[in-house]
Formats: C-alpha cells, structure tokens, sequence
C-alpha cells in the first residue's frame, strides 16, 4: 500500500511538471518530438525511483531503529514482526523494478539460492512442560531410616519461599483477641468474627503468662497458644526449616520437599501466548513417580501441604488408591499422617475473579471456589477415609486473619474451606503466607508437626 500511493503520488507530480519553455522558435525534423517526449518520460521515471527509494530507504531506517529498542526490551514478538514487515517491503520493492523471470538468475548470479516452495511444516501438538522437580532435604541412611516426611508448597511457593522461618508477631493482630482456636468437629460452625471457645487475650504480655500452662506439645485445656522462645529468637534465622529442625528432632525421619513451577501469569494477559500446563491429576502423577524413585511406600509416610500443596497431596493418594501398580498402592498403604496448612479443600474465592483482559491460568480454575475438580477430589478422599481403604491422622490450621495482596487485604483460603471435616482443626490469628512459617521449634505450628509424628511413630511401635 505505501508503494501503491508513493507511485500515484510521483506519477501526479510528474504530469504536473511543466514542460521546458524555449527562448526561439527553431524548426525542428518530426523525429525530433518523440525523443524529446521519450527524455521527459525517462525523466519522470527517474525521478519517481529516486523518490521510492529515498521513501523505502526512510522507512526501512525507522523500522530498524524500532526493531532495535525492542531488542533492548526483550521483545522477541515485536522483533519478529518488524523483520517481517522489511522483508515485504523489500521484496515487493525488488519485484518492482526486476521481472520475476530475471530474479532466479540474479540471485544465482549474487551467489544465493532462489526461492522455492517449501512443503507446509508438520505442526505437532505442544508438549505440556515438566515442572515437577524432588529434593532431599535430609536422608539418614537405608539402615536408619524409619519414616518419610514429605512438604509440598502452594502456588507461587519455592522451597525457601514457603518454608521459611517466620518473623510475624501476634502483638496487635486480630486486636489481641484470636490466639487460637481447637476443635475436633467440623468447622460449618464456626463463626470467624463470634467464636466462643477462643481464649481471648488482651496483649502479647498476657500470651507468654498462658504458654506457661503449655506442655511440650502446646495442649492447654483444649486452647492453644503458640509458644515463642527468646532463644530461638536470636539464632539465625533458618531459610528451610524442615531442613534445619526436623534432623534434630527426628533423626530418623527422611525429609522430602516436592517442589513444582507455577505458571508466572496466574492471571494471563489476552496478548500473550497461553503455555501448555499440566492439570493438577497429571502433575500429581509426575510427583507419584518421583517418589517411588526415592523408594516412598517402603516406611510410614507424613505429609505436609501448604495451600495447594494439600491438593495434591489428596490427589496423589486417590490416584494410589486406585493403581494397580505395587509402588504406587504402597504409597497409600504407608500414609500415616496429614497436616494441612490453610488448604481450599473447597477452593478459594479468589480464584474467581475476573479482570478485564486477563485470563485465568489452569492453576488457577483448578482451585476456584466449589469448582468441580475440588469437589470431586474431596468426596474421593473421604470415600477413602470412609471406607477404609486409607486410614490416616489429619489436623488442620485454618487462617483467621486477611492478606494482604499488592494493594487489598483478602481472604484467600474461607474457614470452611480450609476444614477436610476430618481429625482435629485449629484456627490461627496469622495470614496465608505466614501460617506455615514456624516463629520457632517451641511454637504451635512446628510443635503439632511434632506431636503429629510421634503419634505415628508410636502407633508403628505398637
């Protein structure tokens, strides 16, 4: 198009030129004006490629200084696109002036080879990308080994991300009041703002007085308070501290973190290319074999799921339940024990909501509030437990405070979400980021952990 209108606008200009004016009057042969008008022809024509040329020369100039600032911003897209448009441009500049019968020649002639029709390319369906990887964080030797403690983290999670130390205070949360709440029935009760069987303190002052009641597993007459050691607060600070704590405290015990990638847009924009993820079952899998690598299913296992992670941790057990490979079966059969951190074992409603030109990942509709993906994998799990056909120890923390998310403080795991109607349920006046954060080796959230697994390893004994 910028062709087409640069040449009507040359051909205007030339035939608005107005032919040279002679001073004389001299006779001239009659051959004579058809040279002259075939000199103004070659003329106009001269000045019409000139300027095509100055034009193409301009924009091609802008095209690759544009091209050049979107290298510098990483723009592989834009990039991609201009080299395109030169390249139209280019060719349809050379078909202009060269017959197509010559271009063969002339590019053999510039030592190229002439185009030719490709055959149209095979495209093959994408392949899902693998995101599961699994470290051992602590392995004391075949002979010694005595049970697995497996954590999976949630979206957006890492290894040193999610299970780091925690440096939250509950000094001025919650006003005070919520320090923590334990029940042994289901949460559909529970009032988040009216909760009666809370012990209520009205500073961090009267808290330490409570934790003098606390045993070693942090029981105090059915009410829980976390436990804070001064000492443990001017160590350093444990960047993992499944890897840090649990060796100490159960030398026996085999640490595993499964660790998976997250798609980096949970909330994609529409101008950007969808990437092919796996869905929750088929990562699940991926972790199921992982495991069985490492010989998972040959002693008692624990798990530990943060958010999400609690998902996966009941779909890998649905899918051992049904396998009919040894390995896997072996998982379930050896599962002993779950502790729960803030999982939407009914979904979030966070996960529904829509923005204007964004479109929501896999990750994410996965884990929308009674979607049916959480709603089926819930009712399988407790067939299961229902059944018999696994038989583990649950507990359960729930979140009683908001987080904050960029700008807004939200609520992204509800209390009946966060309730498997299963086992012992505890509420915590901390965030969703933080709730599986230990202050310290003294406090509840590790202490429960604890007591969680000298409940299986005594049981193993009997």
């Amino acid at each position: 198009l910028m062709t087409l209108r640069l040449m009507s606008c040359s051909e205007r200009m030339g035939a608005s030129m107005e032919e040279p004016q002679f001073s004389e009057r001299v006779e001239m042969p009659v051959a004579e004006p058809v040279l002259e008008s075939q000199a103004l022809r070659y003329y106009r024509l001269s000045l019409m490629t000139l300027r095509l040329m100055s034009s193409y020369v301009s924009v091609v100039c802008r095209l690759l200084a544009a091209a050049y600032h979107a290298i510098l911003r990483n723009r592989a897209v834009i990039v991609s696109g201009i080299m395109a448009v030169i390249g139209v441009i280019t060719k349809g500049a050379l078909y202009m002036y060269i017959p197509p019968k010559k271009m063969e020649p002339l590019l053999r002639t510039l030592g190229g080879a002439a185009p030719r029709p490709t055959p149209p390319a095979i495209e093959l369906p994408p392949q899902p990308e693998k995101s599961v990887h699994c470290d051992v964080l602590h392995d004391p030797g075949p002979n010694n080994r005595q049970m697995d403690v497996i954590f999976i983290h949630g979206l957006k999670g890492s290894l040193e991300r999610t299970w780091t130390q925690g440096m939250w205070e509950l000094k001025g949360r919650d006003n005070g009041g919520r320090i923590l709440l334990r029940k042994s029935s289901s949460a559909s009760s529970i009032n988040t703002l009216q909760i009666s069987e809370v012990h209520r303190q009205s500073s961090e002052s009267n808290l330490a007085t409570v934790c003098k009641n606390v045993d070693c597993n942090g029981h105090s007459d059915g009410k829980v308070v976390s436990q804070i050691d001064q000492r443990e607060r001017d160590r350093e600070v444990s960047r993992c501290w499944p890897r840090d704590w649990l060796p100490q405290d159960y030398p026996g015990a085999r640490v595993i973190a499964l660790n998976y990638t997250t798609d980096p847009y949970l909330w994609r924009p529409v101008w950007i290319n969808k990437r092919c993820r796996t869905s929750m079952s088929e990562r699940a899998w991926e972790m199921m074999h992982h495991l069985s690598e490492l010989g998972v299913g040959e002693h008692p296992i624990v798990w530990v799921g943060h958010s999400k992670g609690g998902l996966f941790v009941k779909q890998m057990l649905v899918h051992a339940c049904s396998s009919s490979d040894s390995k896997m079966a072996a998982i379930s059969k050896e599962s002993r024990g779950i502790l729960f951190y803030s999982v939407p074992h009914r979904g979030s409603p966070l996960a529904n909501l829509n923005l204007p030109l964004l479109r929501q990942s896999i990750e994410l509709t996965e884990v929308q509030k009674d979607s049916a993906e959480v709603t089926a994998l819930h009712d399988k799990f407790r067939g299961l437990l229902d059944s018999n056909q696994l038989t583990v120890e649950v507990r359960s923390f729930i979140e009683t405070t908001l987080t904050l998310m960029s700008l807004v403080y939200v609520r992204i795991v509800s209390v009946e979400s966060a309730d498997a109607e299963i086992g012992e349920l505890y509420g915590v006046p901390i965030d969703h980021r933080n709730i599986c954060k230990p202050r310290s080796r003294n406090c509840f959230l590790y202490r429960e952990l604890l007591s969680l697994i000298e409940s299986v390893t005594t049981e193993r004994q009997s």
